[in-house]
């Protein structure tokens, strides 16, 4: 008989003469009102690639995103002085938001440095990581990578880590977006990042692993070479996303254009990797790259990866194939790493669908939010992909904004309840809100299984 009590969902059994009728029901997910997170005269920012929340074993809600008076959008933004992003981080303990901390610590021209794009993650044993590229070593001459980290009941590292220590002597030698990611059972540290390192036009996606957060701690220059993940001539290969599976296996995916704008067409790649020292040393393992979209009449946006029980790989984007208007695609690499399932249309809207997120919940059931501006207003929507129909079903709009909400972030928790925050203009200028779902005993489905 299948086993199912591990399913997240309410289980009816019936005896009916011989047969035992089981009927497998999932709770509708509603959500409580939005909470504002930051509320500051500053542009609050999530990052684009990486995970800007992540969950503990007690059910704290962990966020990063950086701050200063200039969004990117709108600008360059300031690299150093009072108005220059900083990375911040609070937690979110017994309902309630703490006070943001300022985790970067770097100073240019004895004024802060900018810091840009967090990503986070927690261990098994509740330690918070955090990764972001910084502008404290000479501007935008030299964007390096750094890291802080925080045990339960600890304060953050001061000074931070140094992760990448680069001098190639290419113009514009920059490292950007990192991603971090933390492997189950072992409490690997892995980092993924693109980095202008090889040539200050086209950005290579590097890579690095390792069990000690001190060696992540660089203090003299050296060379990228054995961290190099791709190699691909005339493309720049950016915005990486890694996902971790239960037997430590490491899922990668990014996206290879024509410079380091999106505008120029983009091709998804996706490789599965074992867990090693450096992740880079796939490359001697003939790792097999598969090809996931190739848009490059099109644009395309950060895909994301996530992955179920099994080790199947879910990969999200947006890319504009159709009427020249970007939607939200799915597809699915097998746990062999290498046989990829059908490209399937997410979205149907007048307008951009944009910034896709996913996480797989423990009954393998992929959750799934984005911005939509379907109503002439970007927001931020919700769903669940029925991977039998092929289709996303119970879709709900989680934002309420006036002016408009973008970049989405999705985290469950133990207990498969979804968090989600994003940024938000209704008051003039970008900050963070955040809600969370609410179970209930309504009946949006329900599965029929029957044993003899």
């Amino acid at each position: 008989m299948k086993n199912i009590l591990n399913f997240p969902y309410k289980v009816i059994t019936i005896l009916i003469l011989n047969y035992l009728i089981v009927v497998m029901t999932i709770p509708q997910v509603t959500f409580m009102p939005e909470e504002q997170i930051t509320d500051t005269n500053y542009e609050s920012e999530l990052t684009v690639s990486g995970d800007a929340m992540a969950i503990d074993s007690e059910g704290n809600v962990h966020l990063v995103y950086y701050e200063g008076a200039e969004t990117l959008f709108q600008g360059s933004g300031s690299i150093y002085g009072s108005d220059a992003d900083q990375v911040y981080y609070t937690v979110r303990e017994n309902d309630v938001w703490q006070t943001p901390l300022r985790i970067s610590d770097g100073k240019l021209l004895d004024e802060f440095a900018a810091a840009r794009q967090p990503s986070i993650a927690t261990d098994s044993s509740d330690t918070v990581h955090i990764v972001w590229h910084d502008y404290r070593n000479n501007g935008l001459a030299n964007v390096e990578i750094y890291y802080d980290f925080k045990t339960v009941g600890g304060n953050f590292v001061d000074g931070d880590y140094r992760v990448t220590y680069t001098s190639s002597g290419v113009g514009g030698d920059n490292s950007y977006s990192p991603v971090i990611a933390i492997s189950p059972q072992t409490n690997f540290i892995n980092v993924v990042w693109w980095d202008f390192y090889y040539d200050g036009y086209v950005a290579e996606t590097f890579g690095l692993s390792t069990d000690n957060n001190a060696n992540l701690n660089r203090t003299t220059s050296y060379s990228l070479d054995s961290y190099l993940l791709t190699e691909v001539g005339g493309y720049a290969s950016i915005y990486p996303s890694i996902a971790v599976d239960n037997d430590l296996s490491i899922h990668l995916v990014w996206s290879d254009v024509g410079s380091y704008s999106f505008n120029n067409g983009g091709i998804t790649y996706y490789r599965k990797m074992t867990e090693l020292t450096q992740l880079s040393s796939s490359k001697s393992n003939s790792y097999m790259d598969i090809l996931i979209s190739n848009t490059s009449a099109g644009s395309t946006n950060p895909p994301r990866v996530a992955v179920d029980s099994t080790g199947k790989a879910y990969i999200v984007w947006s890319d504009n194939r159709d009427a020249n208007n970007r939607e939200i695609y799915l597809t699915t690499v097998e746990s062999d790493g290498l046989t990829k399932g059908e490209e399937v249309r997410l979205t149907s809207s007048a307008l951009h669908s944009d910034n896709s997120d996913i996480k797989i919940d423990s009954g393998d059931v992929p959750r799934i939010v984005w911005q939509d501006n379907k109503s002439g207003i970007s927001q931020i929507y919700y769903a669940e992909y029925d991977k039998t129909n092929k289709i996303l079903k119970n879709e709900t709009q989680v934002s309420n904004s006036s002016s408009g909400a973008i970049f989405p972030h999705i985290v469950l928790d133990k207990e498969d309840g979804v968090h989600i925050c994003w940024q938000d203009n209704r008051e003039g200028n970008y900050d963070i809100f955040y809600c969370k779902s609410v179970p209930n005993t309504s009946v949006n489905n329900a599965v029929l299984e029957i044993y003899e």
